[in-house]
């Protein structure tokens, strides 16, 4: 019967070979009935083996130190000023900076909101510092691309120099890609994805009432398509509010 090894074998022509899985009996030393049992391996000396494994072992430290190395590399990208604390929202205006030079501001919101004093505090605020706005409550929960376009075009032509959104994580997405929408050249459907906005929009100011999104400190909107059951993200920098 042959016999057959997984290691570096002797041949029957005595030649080594390291091919996994070789026959190693010659066809003449089955028909004559002899077995021969292959020579072992020139094996490595005790010093040379242990020169051998030290090697292998400070190779395999230096790319497990490559490999941690670039693990530890990240990147993190957020609001550009994040204001968090009790009675946080009556200061807003001390928190505006620049954004405070405004002209004109669009408040987007749904319309249950309203009934809540913090939504015309916000717009007194505004307008204490002279800032003209109006206000947007057409936001379905779950906004579908249709919904978003709707709403850009009651608003494109105006004079806007500064979106603040009011709500959860449906009204907060919206703001942010009605915010591009103003200064891009393209449909929601043509910005789904990654880096697919190609320029920043109208500055936004992102306050949530709910917790649990993180729409307000992330560069990420998703939009609703219902005729294909989907719910999509549009990812890009420009989508970070200011405030």
């Amino acid at each position: 019967m042959a016999q057959y090894r997984n290691v570096a074998a002797q041949d029957g022509t005595g030649q080594w070979s390291s091919l996994g899985a070789r026959r190693i009996a010659g066809r003449s030393e089955q028909n004559a009935g002899i077995r021969k049992r292959p020579s072992p391996r020139p094996s490595l000396t005790s010093e040379g083996a242990s020169a051998t494994i030290l090697i292998n072992v400070v190779y395999n430290i230096q790319e497990q130190s490559k490999e941690s190395n670039a693990m530890n590399l990240y990147g993190f990208q957020t609001a550009r000023r994040i204001v968090s604390g009790c009675n946080s929202l009556q200061s807003l205006r001390d928190h505006l900076g620049p954004l405070a030079q405004a002209k004109s501001a669009l408040l987007i919101t749904q319309a249950s909101l309203l009934r809540f004093g913090f939504v015309q505090e916000i717009l007194d605020q505004l307008s204490g510092l002279g800032i003209e706005t109006d206000t947007l409550t057409d936001v379905l929960p779950e906004p579908t691309a249709a919904n978003i376009e709707e709403m850009h075009e009651k608003i494109r032509h105006r004079p806007f120099e500064l979106y603040i959104g009011v709500g959860g994580g449906s009204v907060l997405d919206a703001t942010k890609i009605l915010s591009v929408l103003k200064a891009n050249d393209k449909k929601v459907v043509d910005m789904l994805g990654t880096d697919l906005v190609d320029r920043p929009g109208v500055p936004t100011v992102l306050i949530p009432t709910t917790s649990g999104t993180g729409s307000e400190v992330t560069p990420n909107a998703i939009v609703t398509l219902p005729d294909e059951e989907l719910k999509i993200g549009i990812v890009s920098r420009y989508l970070l509010p200011e405030l």
